[in-house]
């Protein structure tokens, strides 16, 4: 027994001070008698009960002293030493960022930290809960405060890296919220220390350990630029940029990749810490993508590869419009780059003029055209798109019908970048969807767009069921109807067959395959090929190589959409793969990285039963006090 504030002891003078006023409290009085005779009696029983009639006559002072000795001791916080479980939150915040794929560990660095923080849960006390957070550009929870310790390993083998930097500031508030209001917290990081000291801030009053992977090995050189542009005269140029982050002189080989084809390579020397640059010339003419490779091995692959895209040049199409019944469609076609358009009346149309697109406004050859051909409001009385009714209030038999409203939207290039919501269509017709095409977006009451192929040469075509006018839809009045019309004439022309979207390392992809894609095919960068069935959505999260990755579409073998993404180069920061001093020094500084004891010595306090017991005691001197 002990207590842990002695000073509270000096409270039992309170006690002391109960006793002296009662000193001073009247007792005797005197009263005469005739005799003391009927006296004799009386004082021989109370000799008899002396004891109890002096404890009944100062019970009130009792009460008070005993209030007042155990007031004090309360005061003084007596505690007893005991064992206890240990309880507490311990998150382990592990680092899996791009430098963390370095091959000096056991065989990686995220490999040894995820060996190491396995063996840290199976030394942790059952008592403990444990939540296990990934740490890359941001911090994610792969397990809330849990004691099921299979749950926890099961987290820690889920770990994947991303080609990111660390967000250490983001990691350590998350771990201070998933810790809450612990008895005790602490934050295990499994990292490299390859990060700026200036983001370790731990949380107050949380215990941060630092548990280090990886030999600290810094033999690295990265592709830390590649950019690409195409002067007005169609000539490709790139700038490059080799760096050597290594403690030692290297010798390495550039290679550099037009389109996959190796168009040159060049021998360097790298000095500690300098760059080699250049700026390159002489691409072909159809060159798209550059790619540029290390062919020397060194610790981290990851960034051995730079890739820079090269916008294509974009070929003239000649467009002829037949009909021009909206003026906000023919302003909106002649706004478009590399198109040439020619307006001609329904008479003046020549079928056999050559054009690269047709569009045909309210009106259909008996002939379609040989090309590519958008139609707009489609004519009754043709069977390429037949029309069987109107939508809206312009029927042929003068009812007031609703008006369409966009029901769904189907998968498609033409929709690429287009958000329909607020778009409305007033009038519109009613057209039966021909074998040759699907819809694209739809009423209930039928489609509004459609798109196919008609012909048996790989033609194609668009069919719009409304008038592009303000009467019939306000599409023509939104943000998005230029975009639209772009993506349906490079649709209609080949030119969006295949396109490249830029995106980040460990980035998943969306896949939403078209209406009639029966198969999907992907092609990383390390040549790994996926097949995927074509007729629902799928996530592809293997995007942590930088390189393009080619999604095809395919509908039984023909080959009917492509796109290219292209994830870039890692973070220059993360290319340099030495351990910080300031962190190591911290790392040496912290407590000793050791799971906590089953259990742990801890006090016992008792004041709180002794305050009630204060409380009780003045609970029954007032009753007793107050007794009638």
């Amino acid at each position: 027994m002990s207590v842990l504030w002695p000073w509270g002891l000096a409270w039992l003078g309170v006690a002391g001070a109960i006793g002296v006023l009662y000193l001073f409290k009247p007792r005797q009085f005197r009263v005469e008698f005739s005799s003391l005779w009927l006296w004799e009696r009386s004082g021989e029983e109370e000799r008899v009960r002396s004891l109890w009639q002096w404890l009944r006559r100062h019970l009130l002072l009792i009460l008070q002293l005993l209030a007042a000795i155990l007031g004090a001791l309360a005061l003084a916080r007596p505690a007893v030493a005991a064992l206890l479980p240990t309880t507490g939150h311990a998150v382990l915040l592990v680092d899996a960022s791009a430098s963390m794929l370095a091959g000096d560990g056991t065989p990686t660095r995220l490999d040894e930290a995820q060996s190491q923080a396995l063996e840290f849960l199976a030394a942790l006390p059952s008592s403990h809960q444990v939540s296990v957070v990934q740490l890359t550009n941001r911090a994610e929870v792969l397990l809330p405060g849990s004691r099921d310790r299979a749950a926890a390993q099961e987290a820690v083998q889920r770990l994947r890296p991303a080609p990111t930097t660390t967000n250490l500031a983001e990691g350590l508030a998350v771990a201070e919220g998933l810790i809450g209001r612990a008895r005790r917290g602490d934050i295990y990081l499994f990292t490299d220390a390859a990060f700026a000291v200036g983001a370790l801030r731990p949380p107050a009053g949380v215990g941060l350990h630092i548990v280090p992977s990886g030999a600290g090995r810094s033999d690295n050189q990265a592709v830390e630029t590649v950019h690409a542009r195409r002067d007005t005269a169609g000539t490709v140029e790139a700038f490059i940029r080799v760096r050597n982050y290594g403690d030692s002189p290297v010798t390495q080989e550039v290679l550099v990749f037009g389109n996959d084809e190796l168009l040159e390579g060049q021998t360097v020397q790298l000095d500690p810490g300098n760059a080699w640059e250049t700026v390159m010339t002489g691409f072909p003419a159809g060159t798209e993508r550059i790619e540029v490779r290390l062919d020397r091995p060194d610790l981290l692959p990851l960034d051995d590869v730079g890739v820079a895209l090269v916008e294509a040049a974009r070929p003239v199409r000649r467009l002829l419009l037949v009909g021009a019944q909206s003026d906000a469609l023919e302003r909106v076609l002649r706004s478009l780059p590399q198109v040439e358009v020619t307006s001609v009346a329904v008479e003046e149309y020549d079928p056999t003029a050559v054009f690269d697109l047709y569009v045909l406004d309210g009106w259909m050859p008996t002939e379609p055209p040989r090309g590519h051909w958008l139609l707009i409001d489609p004519p009754t009385g043709q069977e390429l798109v037949p029309v069987i009714g109107a939508l809206g209030a312009g029927s042929a038999l003068g009812e007031n019908l609703q008006a369409p409203r966009i029901a769904y939207t189907q998968p498609s290039p033409l929709l690429r970048f287009v958000e329909l919501s607020g778009v409305q269509v007033y009038i519109a017709r009613r057209l039966s969807v021909p074998a040759w095409a699907e819809p694209v977006v739809g009423a209930r009451e039928g489609p509004l767009i459609l798109a196919g192929y008609p012909g048996n040469e790989g033609q194609r075509a668009v069919v719009f069921a409304f008038e592009l006018n303000p009467i019939s839809t306000n599409l023509v009045n939104r943000s998005v109807f230029p975009v639209l019309m772009a993506n349906v004439l490079d649709w209609l022309s080949g030119t969006s067959g295949t396109r490249t979207t830029g995106i980040s390392g460990g980035e998943a992809l969306l896949i939403d395959p078209l209406p009639r894609a029966t198969r999907v095919r992907i092609v990383t960068p390390r040549e790994r090929i996926y097949e995927f069935d074509g007729h629902e959505r799928f996530r592809f999260v293997d995007t942590f190589a930088p390189g393009g990755y080619l999604v095809s579409q395919f509908a039984d073998g023909e080959l009917i959409a492509q796109e290219r993404y292209l994830v870039g180069q890692i973070p220059t920061a993360e290319s340099d793969l030495r351990p910080r001093n300031a962190v190591i020094e911290l790392a040496a500084a912290s407590t000793t990285v050791v799971a906590p004891q089953a259990a742990e010595p801890v006090e016992q306090e008792w004041w709180r039963w002794l305050a009630l017991a204060v409380l009780g005691l003045l609970a029954v001197e007032w009753w007793w006090y107050h007794r009638a």
